[in-house]
């Protein structure tokens, strides 16, 4: 621990506060409205209570309480955080593998398709030369 050793000496000159430089600047409130709105929610002291509660003091004597969960209650909601996080990450994986299978399911989809127009209508030009087909017939008389 470092200890700090201060020589105390007399007071120098009286400097402008906070408020008179506000004052300066245009400010035309008072200074208690000065204090109560500017230097609200400056903390000067936090302690706990006998609830585990964090208890906070401002500069204007105001008491604020927050509930300070427990240590196995924060370890809980990481887990479940973690968990989560676990899920989403499985959730995306099965959409993107359902992406692929839906991929997969056009292409047999535009072949059936294509399938049946050669029943229905022969095939296409750029395939007739190839001689394999009988003009008229589709694939079941072949």
């Amino acid at each position: 621990m470092a200890i700090l050793k201060a020589k105390l000496s007399s007071r120098g000159p009286q400097g402008y506060s906070a408020y008179d430089i506000a004052v300066q600047h245009g400010y035309t409130g008072t200074e208690d409205d000065w204090v109560n709105n500017w230097l609200r929610g400056t903390i000067i002291s936090i302690t706990t209570d006998s609830e585990n509660n964090l208890v906070m003091t401002d500069i204007n004597g105001n008491i604020f309480s927050v509930p300070v969960p427990s240590l196995s209650e924060s370890a809980d909601s990481a887990a479940q955080a973690k968990q989560s996080a676990a899920d989403a990450k499985a959730l995306a994986d099965i959409a993107t593998q359902d992406k692929d299978d839906i991929a997969g399911v056009k292409e047999a989809v535009e072949a059936a398709y294509h399938a049946m127009l050669f029943d229905i209508i022969g095939p296409p030009p750029e395939e007739m030369s190839n001689g394999h087909f009988i003009v008229g017939a589709g694939p079941a008389v072949m």
